[in-house]
């Protein structure tokens, strides 16, 4: 089976130009342009980029996009000309507040500096950790890496078409349409159409020589730095067991483009027996899993499910029986402080008592905490 390649930016930037082939998109982004371009990139003899570096960037741009998206003081977001920017690189310290993809500092060379604990975009930093021969975890052999065998190697789109190649890294992810509505600076909705960039750019899926949608989802306006059971991201999900993106516009199908191993239903394994966590699968309304969330069943963003449907206004409640657990239920995708992105420490959770009671392991697993 080949392996899905994907196309993008991984930076949730809202400032980058867009060139779109055969459409024309309008631009969404306000503020002064010199905010994030620069016609010569020098002003007075200065460098204009936001590192003070020479060196130039495609399409104008003042910093590439993790460069745009760092920051030494603030670890959620930060204005710039009346643009809310959102950060994935927190260069301040070790951050205490993230957005909900988490952040890059525990991955990055000289801050967190652990590649077991998030995506590594940072390429050349750790040649054994990138070596073009290791796949992603969970993920398929490449033939000369006409798929993305994972972030580092460039790829060079055969089979696939022409706008993938070259692309890599921070561009194995997300699409750079940062001029349609990313519902920045607190706007939020629904993103499920091309024309809007798809759901944070995840999009620009290219499989067996054709193109699908990018994710469906709810975008929450301040990427959940400031998230409650009411204010959130909602995610859709997907039972049909449809298997990868090509068929399944979610975010789960979405990482299954890289670790598809991880992703499917009972009836994929001999005997209809799990041996991997489930992924866009139904939370059962039965047993343990029938006080998912607890007593009152509220939404809790640390434990976050996917819907069957969703639409303009995010579900304070989780609903065993149809709400769906998903890969982003368990990991960040961008980096967290714990051991395989997790969204809390594995090895806190101990049943029988003790570890982070209904949270983790036991927001759905809800008997076996002890409690």
């Amino acid at each position: 089976m080949k392996r899905i390649s994907l196309v993008g930016i991984i930076c949730f930037m809202v400032i980058a130009p867009a060139l779109f082939t055969g459409n024309k998109a309008s631009a969404r982004v306000e503020g002064v342009c010199s905010n994030c371009h620069t016609m010569h990139n020098s002003q007075g003899g200065a460098p204009m980029n936001f590192d003070a570096s020479a060196t130039p960037n495609a399409t104008l741009l003042r910093g590439d996009c993790v460069g745009c998206h760092s920051s030494a003081t603030n670890s959620t977001y930060y204005d710039l000309g009346g643009c809310d920017v959102p950060v994935v690189l927190y260069t301040g310290g070790e951050p205490s507040t993230y957005l909900a993809g988490g952040n890059f500092y525990w991955v990055k060379e000289g801050l967190g500096g652990d590649d077991t604990k998030g995506h590594n975009v940072f390429l050349g930093e750790d040649d054994d950790f990138l070596n073009p021969s290791t796949p992603a975890p969970g993920g398929f052999s490449c033939s000369a890496n006409d798929c993305h065998m994972n972030l580092s190697q460039p790829s060079t789109g055969s089979g696939y078409g022409d706008d993938i190649t070259g692309k890599y890294g921070c561009e194995g992810c997300h699409s750079p349409a940062h001029h349609a509505n990313d519902h920045a600076n607190g706007d939020s909705g629904l993103v499920d159409t091309e024309a809007e960039g798809w759901y944070r750019f995840l999009g620009g899926i290219h499989y067996g020589g054709s193109t699908y949608d990018g994710v469906h989802s709810y975008e929450d306006g301040h990427w959940e730095a400031d998230a409650s059971a009411s204010v959130h991201n909602e995610y859709l999900g997907n039972v049909s067991g449809a298997g990868i993106i090509s068929a399944n516009p979610t975010v789960s199908g979405f990482c299954a483009a890289c670790h598809g191993m991880f992703h499917g239903t009972s009836d994929t394994y001999s005997g209809g027996s799990w041996i991997r966590h489930p992924s866009d699968a139904v939370i059962p309304d039965a047993g343990e899993y029938a006080d998912a969330g607890g007593p009152s069943h509220a939404y809790d963003p640390l434990s976050p499910v996917a819907k069957a449907v969703i639409d303009s206004t995010p579900d304070a409640t989780v609903t065993p029986g149809s709400d769906i657990v998903m890969c982003l239920s368990c990991h960040r995708p961008h980096g967290s402080p714990n051991s395989d992105m997790l969204r809390w420490d594995y090895n806190g959770m101990q049943a029988g008592g003790g570890g982070e009671t209904g949270t983790g392991c036991f927001y759905c697993h809800t008997e076996k905490d002890g409690s």
